[in-house]
C-alpha cells in the first residue's frame, strides 16, 4: 500500500482573496494613470517632424534626388520622392493646426531647402512652434512659444 503525502496548497477561498487584493491594487493604480498632455503630444509630433526632415535631407544628399514635403489639411505631413520609392509621414495631434488650411509644398534638393522658409504650427493654447529652414541650409531650428 502506498502512502499519499498531502502538500499544503491554496484553497479556493485563499485564491479568491489573493485575486481580490491584486485586482484592487491594479484598480487603484489605474485611477492615477494620466493620458499624455496635449503639450507632450505636440512636442513629440514636432520631434517626429524634425527627425523626418533630417532623414529627408540625408536621403536627398545620398541619392541625389529631390524630396518633396507636402502639408495636408488632415494634419499629416508627407516626405516623399517623385517616384514614391521613399516616404515618411508625420501625423500631428488635433491640438495643432497648420498656418494655412490649403495644401502647400516644399522641396529639399541635395540636402538644402530651395528657399528660406518658416513653418508655423499653432496650438490651441495660444502658442506656436516655429521651424525655420535657412536658405541652402537643410537643418531646422525649432522654437516654441506655449
Amino acid at each position: 500500500m502506498t502512502k499519499r503525502i498531502l502538500l499544503p496548497a491554496f484553497t479556493l477561498i485563499e485564491m479568491t482573496l489573493t485575486l481580490f487584493i491584486l485586482s484592487s491594487l491594479l484598480l487603484i493604480g489605474s485611477h492615477y494613470y494620466r493620458t499624455p498632455s496635449p503639450k507632450l503630444s505636440e512636442e513629440l509630433a514636432v520631434l517626429a517632424y524634425k527627425r523626418a526632415w533630417d532623414s529627408a535631407v540625408n536621403y536627398s544628399v545620398t541619392h541625389q534626388t529631390v524630396v518633396y514635403v507636402k502639408y495636408n489639411p488632415d494634419k499629416t505631413v508627407c516626405f516623399e520622392t517623385q517616384k514614391h520609392n521613399w516616404q515618411r509621414v508625420v501625423q500631428f495631434p488635433d491640438s495643432i493646426t497648420f498656418g494655412s488650411n490649403a495644401t502647400f509644398l516644399a522641396s529639399i534638393v541635395d540636402g538644402k531647402s530651395k528657399k528660406p522658409m518658416t513653418i508655423v504650427f499653432l496650438n490651441n493654447r495660444g502658442g506656436d512652434y516655429k521651424l525655420t529652414a535657412q536658405l541652402y541650409w537643410g537643418r531646422l531650428n525649432v522654437k516654441s512659444a506655449s
